[in-house]
């Protein structure tokens, strides 16, 4: 086992999600990577990809968005899928070549809502017809019964994702997706239990978490990624994300990934290279004020000195890298080469 670093200590820090034991706290933040099969399923090249993020020493990866309805639930032919039981031997494959290397790794689980074109005839689907700027389409209102069918896809996603290997799981409720869609008073517009208050707002989240939680046990990891701040008039707000914070620590979420914005906010999702390294971990930090549970901070992270900093000054438990992590698959080696 390679020494720890003794000017960055902190980064390489054994933790835990949950009852999941990690090598350090840095994690690979999802990316859609294009590299799927046709057909949705993993490729040679993928299992590649993350094998090498595996090796090259993150402590924990998180998978790319993964459907778990297609062709509805998908943006494109090449994304991710897990929702049928043909597809896990290749997911199987995937964390094997992760595992070897060391690594734990998890599969983000999500349904693309109305962030996406039609496609083969399919129209998006979300909680309102409300239409999304980015594409300039509007989608069609999900029927109560179509919504108590896919907080079970989403369940029997998680179920595969187990039986294939998964380290554990986290739920995609940024970035406009859909279970974001019902979490936001901007695109849920809705009457009935899925609609109106935080509450109620929250209740399509709430009853897929606890429905994972049921099927697959106590101590699989289960972590939630969502938009703390939408950046959008009439959308999420950071001083409402932290009762949402607590909602779903209360409903059996084991870490809380904190993200920000949406398609139609899209240079807080993807940020453009005059963003301040780290500019919003802050909403992380104010998330983790309100959570006993460990929180991820994500958000143009460059350098191991300022990696080192946010955790030693306890603003957040883990730092997860994206673009970092494309451009050095390596990255988290040189804090301990430095070292």
């Amino acid at each position: 086992m390679a020494p720890k670093s003794v000017h960055f200590p902190k980064i390489f820090e054994p933790a835990s999600l949950g009852s999941l034991e990690v090598r350090n706290r840095l994690i690979m933040a999802p990316m859609g990577s294009r590299l799927a099969n046709e057909n949705g399923g993993v490729s040679p090249w993928q299992i590649d990809y993350y094998a090498e993020r595996a090796k090259g020493g993150v402590g924990t990866i998180i998978v790319e968005i993964t459907g778990v309805d297609s062709p509805h639930g998908v943006a494109s032919p090449q994304t991710l899928t897990i929702h049928e039981d043909f597809y896990i031997g290749g997911h199987n494959e995937l964390v094997e070549a992760a595992h070897a290397h060391g690594a734990r790794i998890l599969l983000q689980l999500a349904h693309v809502g109305r962030n996406r074109r039609f496609a083969m005839g399919v129209q998006p689907v979300a909680p309102s017809p409300i239409p999304n700027r980015f594409f300039g389409i509007t989608p069609r209102e999900l029927s109560r019964g179509e919504i108590e069918d896919l907080v079970k896809k989403f369940i029997d996603a998680a179920l595969r994702a187990q039986t294939a290997g998964y380290d554990g799981i986290e739920l995609h409720g940024a970035h406009g997706y859909l279970i974001g869609e019902f979490m936001s008073p901007l695109s849920n517009r809705r009457k009935d239990r899925y609609g109106g208050s935080l509450e109620k707002r929250m209740a399509f989240p709430v009853e897929i978490v606890q429905g994972i939680r049921r099927a697959a046990g106590l101590r699989y990891p289960i972590l939630f990624r969502f938009s703390a701040d939408e950046f959008e008039d009439g959308g999420t707000t950071l001083e409402e994300s932290k009762k949402t914070a607590m909602i779903l620590e209360e409903a059996g979420a084991d870490a809380l990934h904190v993200s920000a914005g949406t398609y139609d906010s899209m240079t807080t999702v993807i940020e453009p290279m005059s963003f301040a390294e780290g500019w919003k971990i802050y909403l992380a930090e104010a998330i983790k004020s309100a959570v006993k549970i460990p929180v991820i901070g994500v958000g143009v992270i460059r350098s191991p000195e300022f990696a080192e900093r946010t955790l030693k000054e306890g603003r957040v438990d883990f730092l997860a890298l994206g673009r970092a992590l494309l451009a050095d698959p390596h990255w988290p080696r040189r804090p301990r080469r430095e070292g």
